[in-house]
């Protein structure tokens, strides 16, 4: 027969029906005369030490030498493992609850591509706004066109909407699943993407243009035009950072659902 011992506060506990991650255990097996100590997961090394000592105490103040101990590190016996199986159960059930907020399936595939869409679509706007940057350069200025300045902006202001429109949708997810941090960084995608837009609506306003431009030509600095990619970048990364983690994360807890067939 065996029986469970936990360690808690520098004494042995007999527990007999569920375990902690963070337990230091003592397995005692009456037959065999042995004790197993385990060390949880989520334990440390110094607790181990401690349950260690303080078996070691207690087998020394027994009248007889016959109990056994084995600290179980790698090769655990079938039979420690099963008990281990069976009262590690709650504890595994509390965890995956916590991670599995989501309880729609349809929701959980929306937000995946939702938050995709809001990652690559300001990218895109990126790679559009990139095309200042790839034009020629005379004494350090840049000539744009109106007719290609207009149309770069405006590809980036309805991108820039359509991101808004996605974070929006998971907002309404966040707040239907009860998602605090789904909600959160979508409403702060939504504050980001609505203060570029309006940036970005000022059109010819942005730039000083130089002398010699005209209604069909822009003459723009090119630090002006470096400066103004490098502002658009850094408040997109606001946003981006958070929201690629929390998809990763995400992708992780919910991976089987996700590409459930």
């Amino acid at each position: 027969m065996l029986r469970t011992f936990i360690y808690q506060k520098n004494h042995w506990v007999e527990e007999t029906e569920h375990l902690l991650l963070h337990d230091c255990v003592a397995f005692l097996d009456e037959e065999e005369r042995r004790v197993y100590l385990y060390n949880g997961p989520k334990s440390n090394d110094k607790r181990l030490e401690k349950g260690y000592d303080s078996v070691t105490k207690l087998m020394l103040n027994l009248p007889d030498d016959s109990l056994e101990l084995t600290v179980l590190l790698d090769d655990i016996p079938e039979k420690i493992q099963n008990i281990l199986d069976v009262m590690f159960k709650r504890v595994r059930k509390e965890e995956e609850s916590q991670k599995h907020v989501f309880t729609s399936l349809i929701l959980i595939r929306m937000y995946v591509v939702f938050s995709m869409l809001t990652l690559i679509l300001p990218i895109f706007s990126m790679l559009n706004l990139l095309n200042f940057l790839l034009l020629p350069v005379s004494n350090g200025v840049t000539a744009v066109t109106a007719v290609n300045y207009n149309l770069w902006f405006l590809i980036s202001r309805i991108l820039t909407i359509i991101t808004t429109i996605f974070f929006i949708f998971n907002i309404i997810i966040g707040i239907y699943e009860q998602d605090i941090p789904v909600g959160i960084f979508s409403l702060v995608g939504v504050i980001v993407c609505i203060g570029i837009f309006l940036y970005l609506e000022q059109g010819i306003y942005l730039f000083n243009f130089q002398p010699g431009w005209s209604l069909t030509r822009y003459l723009i600095l090119h630090t002006d035009l470096l400066g103004f990619f490098v502002l658009n970048l850094l408040v997109i990364l606001i946003f981006e950072l958070p929201n690629i983690a929390k998809l990763i994360n995400f992708v992780k807890a919910y991976r089987k659902y996700i590409f459930l067939r």
